[in-house]
């Protein structure tokens, strides 16, 4: 019973480790997954709006030149002072953060190219402008042509990046949608687990309490008959042979019983016999001194009558001596006179 339960115990809490560490397992690479998704979808956000920024630097270094252009004021410049080494750090910057994507290092060196070319003109056309020049149409066309380039060239790297976007969004999703019917899976089978196994051992305790009383019943039975046995020896030793207990147990007491009620019986016997030889022993003893001395017949024949009914407590007694070929009353013990038979015929009645 009790290596039962031991197993029972140890399957039970085995069970509940196993998917107590699945359910965390899967918990934790849920979370993993999401923090790592997490800073994917930071890292193209990141990189998306680096792009639109090199762009953005380009488009605020145009719309300088623009101004410069028409007006000759040299405050319009301002945007265009350091564009080429924002630009070229913004470029180093996402390069090394798509240095694992092929894809956007190809088109950072496409870009990289357009917006040198882009800012070679627009400091063309403002040299131009500063020496009182006229900037021509193709030069300003050319210049929009770059401009046109590096808006499509951003234009496919945010593209790019969209996709790797979705597909780590579908993967968070995915994970998102799996883990938690993963755990409260885990859960319901914790459940029905802890269920099972708490009535296998509620039903295994209860066996137990059966068992534990049985036991004690069993217990008090036992010393019950253990104190009738002492009872019964304590009354065998102080002389009483006669008592007996029932020995009908299967079990060791039943035997120790059986013994005891034997030994009783042969100590009654025993006893008893003694008895029966020492009151013979004491009845001839009593009866010697009775006849011993000059007496008469009749005399003789009243004490041995006395001696007799005495011992052995007799009512009443009478003593025939055979003569002349018939028994002649010699003696009585409480004759009435109507009982008193004087002489008996061989044949006659007993005789």
């Amino acid at each position: 019973m009790q290596k039962s339960l031991k197993r029972k115990l140890r399957i039970g809490l085995g069970l509940s480790l196993i998917i107590l560490f699945v359910s965390s397992l899967a918990s934790y690479i849920s979370i993993s997954n999401l923090i790592e998704s997490s800073k994917l979808v930071a890292h193209s956000n990141d990189v998306m709006g680096k792009t639109n920024e090199i762009i953005s630097t380009i488009k605020d270094a145009e719309t300088g030149q623009r101004g410069y252009l028409l007006t000759g004021e040299n405050v319009f410049l301002e945007p265009t002072v350091g564009a080429r080494d924002r630009a070229a750090d913004l470029i180093e910057e996402v390069e090394d953060a798509t240095k694992d994507n092929p894809v956007q290092q190809r088109n950072l060196s496409k870009l990289r190219d357009i917006v040198e070319k882009r800012l070679s003109i627009l400091d063309e056309t403002i040299a131009i402008r500063s020496r009182g020049g006229v900037v021509s149409v193709p030069q300003l066309l050319s210049g929009k042509k770059y401009m046109d380039a590096a808006r499509r060239t951003i234009k496919a790297m945010n593209a790019e990046e969209s996709r790797i976007l979705q597909s780590r969004t579908e993967e968070l999703i995915q994970f998102s949608r799996y883990t938690p019917a993963l755990i409260i899976l885990a859960a319901i089978f914790s459940f029905l687990i802890t269920i099972y196994f708490y009535l296998q051992l509620s039903a295994d305790f209860t066996q137990r309490l059966v068992l534990q009383k049985e036991l004690e019943d069993k217990n008090n039975e036992m010393d019950h008959r253990i104190e009738v046995i002492q009872g019964l020896a304590e009354q065998i030793s102080a002389g009483n042979y006669s008592i007996r207990l029932d020995a009908s147990g299967t079990d060791g007491l039943g035997s120790l019983t059986g013994s005891l009620n034997s030994m009783a019986v042969s100590l009654q016997y025993s006893f008893s016999l003694l008895a029966d030889k020492e009151w013979q022993q004491a009845s001839i003893a009593s009866l010697n001194n009775k006849i011993v001395g000059e007496k008469s017949l009749d005399d003789l024949a009243r004490d041995i009558m006395d001696c007799l009914a005495e011992h052995t407590a007799s009512q009443v007694g009478a003593l025939y001596i055979f003569e002349d070929q018939a028994l002649h009353l010699a003696g009585g013990y409480a004759l009435d006179s109507g009982q008193q038979k004087e002489l008996i015929q061989i044949g006659e009645g007993l005789a």
